[in-house]
């Protein structure tokens, strides 16, 4: 790996490591991510090629061990995105949850997600897939019969993969919960998808003068194998009006505003909830009470202070709330595996990829 790669690698964990709204909350710039797990007796390698079209370099690597803090492995919370995602299992079997509801993607599979929805892949198993991002903005254009010269160029028509995009723009609604799964009814895997994501990770490793018509070319011919009968089921899944993933994300929000330490009394008063009722909110998308949550998020925020500022752990500690710093340093190292002045010090101390 390249110098450069690594500085984009950190500068990349700085930004988004405490987001908890999305693993990789990337907007308008149609991320194409390659994510390869080895499960490896209990402690997975996750092997994860990111590229953005904006990017200097086109695309970078990244190699999380169990032992990285960074690792997705760690990651307690399901997240969502500011875009739709495409899905695509290139190799072994991808263990899925959506809505704290396990899917089984095998290869070949793919999975069509909304805005809305929470999800999390699993690293118990050996996995490649493909995660291309679909802005609002790409899909307006994709789904525009002006925007195309041939009736021919336009495949998706009336579709309920049409309608899914559709509705996914227009209907913003947090509690607009929707997924749809696309599985091969062939005995193997479409091998023309396989060429696809094949050519889009060719096209963004290697852009070029026309790079974004044919990457829109690339798109309309996936849209148009799944939504051929022949070759894919489709099932679209609106799992209704459900508002527990409207308030979990505000009780999230809320949470980072105050450290994770907002007292759960505080909170029910806020958000004129009955605190049981929201501490099952949270158990629901994290498996945690809200204590235990709230934790993790301030534990966290100490971990990004302890890399990025020049704060003593006392210092950090009486800025994240804690009266009795013996407790801050339990807590650190129940969730670290070491204590604070030792995290500072093996943070600044990694040395550099390639060097």
């Amino acid at each position: 790996m390249t110098e450069q790669n690594c500085d984009q690698q950190k500068e990349f964990h700085q930004n988004h490591s405490f987001r908890q709204d999305t693993y990789y909350p990337f907007d308008e710039r149609v991320p194409l991510i390659l994510e390869t797990v080895y499960p490896n007796e209990g402690k997975p390698e996750i092997e994860v090629l990111t590229m953005t079209p904006s990017s200097e370099t086109p695309g970078f690597f990244l190699t999380h061990r169990f032992e990285d803090p960074h690792s997705p492995v760690h990651r307690k919370v399901m997240h969502k995105h500011k875009y739709c995602e495409l899905v695509y299992v290139i190799r072994g079997n991808m263990y899925q949850k959506i809505e704290n509801l396990r899917h089984l993607y095998p290869a070949g599979s793919l999975c069509l997600l909304n805005k809305n929805i929470h999800h999390a892949e699993e690293f118990n198993t050996y996995y490649q897939a493909a995660f291309l991002s679909l802005p609002d903005s790409l899909i307006n254009d994709l789904l525009r019969p002006d925007s195309f010269y041939f009736r021919q160029e336009f495949p998706l028509r009336e579709s309920s993969v049409s309608e899914f995009l559709k509705s996914s723009t227009v209907n913003t609604a947090p509690a607009h919960l929707e997924y749809m799964d696309l599985i091969s009814i062939t005995d193997f895997p479409n091998p023309r998808m396989y060429r696809y994501f094949d050519l889009l990770l060719d096209l963004f490793l290697n852009p070029e003068i026309g790079s974004t018509y044919r990457f829109k070319e690339i798109l309309l011919k996936i849209f148009a194998d799944l939504i051929d009968p022949n070759l894919y089921s489709t099932t679209s899944v609106n799992i209704g009006n459900d508002v527990d993933a409207e308030i979990f994300s505000r009780i999230t929000d809320k949470m980072i505003k105050t450290h994770g330490r907002i007292p759960r009394s505080k909170l029910s008063d806020e958000m004129n909830y009955n605190g049981n009722y929201l501490n099952k909110i949270v158990k629901k998308y994290t498996g945690m009470n809200l204590f235990n949550y709230g934790m993790t998020i301030c534990i966290k925020e100490a971990c990004q202070l302890l890399t990025e500022s020049d704060l003593s752990v006392s210092q950090i500690s009486e800025y994240l709330g804690f009266s009795n710093r013996s407790h801050f340093y339990r807590i650190f190292e129940e969730q670290c595996g070491m204590p604070p002045a030792q995290y500072r010090k093996s943070r600044r101390l990694q040395p550099k990829h390639g060097s």
